[in-house]
């Protein structure tokens, strides 16, 4: 099998995932800054808030720290979500 570099490629991942931690938003910040690595607190539209940790600056973590999981919690339940959708 041959493989050839794709010229148009993105740096980016187009996957990600969400993951509880029992790490606070400011440890996760921490933990971010001497990397150079991009980690921010970022509301999905008002329904849940996500800390976004970008391993490299290129894969997206969505992690969410104990303050933040009931929320998003309460929305991924099925009633939730038909309201939204």
């Amino acid at each position: 099998m041959k493989t050839r570099p794709n010229p148009r490629s993105s740096a980016y991942s187009a996957t990600h995932a969400a993951i509880s931690t029992v790490a606070s938003e400011a440890e996760i910040i921490a933990l971010a800054n001497p990397e150079g690595w991009r980690a921010l607190r970022c509301s999905r539209d008002g329904f849940f808030d996500v800390i976004e940790f970008w391993v490299e600056n290129r894969l997206l973590l969505e992690l969410l720290p104990p303050d933040i999981v009931p929320k998003y919690l309460a929305f991924m339940q099925p009633q939730a979500l038909q309201k939204f959708l």
